[in-house]
């Protein structure tokens, strides 16, 4: 058993979650997954996260097996067998954690940046996770999904401590899409509201941290084919939360 500390619940389509974690002893991130021949099978139900406590930042121990073939970029890719949860971390060790893993830059985590806007397609990174550290001109906004009308939409732009940008990154952080959804359905906010609110913490936060990866090989329609950059995790703090205390914005579903 391996003592982990969970680092990321992303949304996936059909509402599947792809959770991952941090060895702090390997100094490498795992993502573990379900054995199944049926790729949407391997992932994670709201269900399955809320009964094991798989939510970031918690601290478990973790049996897993390594797979017969790792696929690049994604070689955090393991299978899970089992998990015990630890602890809950506070505050001041989730700051220190994410201080102690992260990079300043997006080729410091990748060893290189994408050759195509946010699309690996030519090199291919060896890792497709990592945190991100003193991201600046970072603006969040809301469009309208241009294949799922009706479904929200939250992107992120970010330039890194090199100076290199991006531009238009999906946000698939299940916790920061159910707070935003959670203001605009709830306390019936408009999306300028929600963005300009969610903006401002961002801003005037004391130190943010910003989660990435990639994801799996496909071509959108019009681009490249490759591995694409997303947001998997929006870590400002002070959090963005403040007085909402009632939801668990991890596992609400709005």
């Amino acid at each position: 058993m391996t003592e982990v500390v969970v680092v990321g619940n992303t949304r996936m389509g059909g509402n599947n979650i792809c959770m991952s974690v941090y060895d702090p002893s390997s100094r490498h991130y795992l993502r573990p997954l379900h054995q199944s021949t049926v790729p949407q099978d391997r992932n994670w139900t709201e269900n399955d996260i809320r009964k094991k406590m798989l939510i970031p930042f918690t601290k478990h121990t973790l049996q897993y097996r390594s797979p017969r073939r790792v696929e690049i970029p994604h070689s955090e890719d393991c299978y899970y067998v089992q998990s015990r949860l630890i602890s809950t971390m506070k505050v001041c060790e989730i700051i220190n954690f994410l201080e102690a893993i992260s990079s300043l830059s997006i080729s410091g985590i990748y060893g290189m940046v994408p050759d195509a806007g946010r699309c690996f397609s030519k090199n291919i990174p060896r890792l497709s996770l990592g945190t991100l550290k003193d991201a600046r001109s970072v603006r969040i906004k809301y469009e309208e999904h241009k294949f799922r009308p009706g479904d929200d939409n939250f992107r992120i732009d970010f330039t890194d401590s090199s100076e290199y940008s991006i531009s238009k990154a999906p946000i698939a952080d299940v916790r920061l899409r159910n707070y935003l959804v959670w203001r605009r359905n709830k306390c019936g906010q408009s999306h300028a509201q929600v963005e300009n609110d969610i903006n401002s913490v961002v801003a005037n936060s004391d130190v943010l941290f910003i989660r990435v990866g990639l994801s799996r090989k496909y071509q959108p329609p019009d681009n490249p084919d490759g591995y694409w950059l997303e947001v998997t995790g929006i870590y400002p703090f002070p959090d963005y939360t403040g007085d909402n205390p009632e939801y668990d914005f991890w596992t609400y579903t709005p």
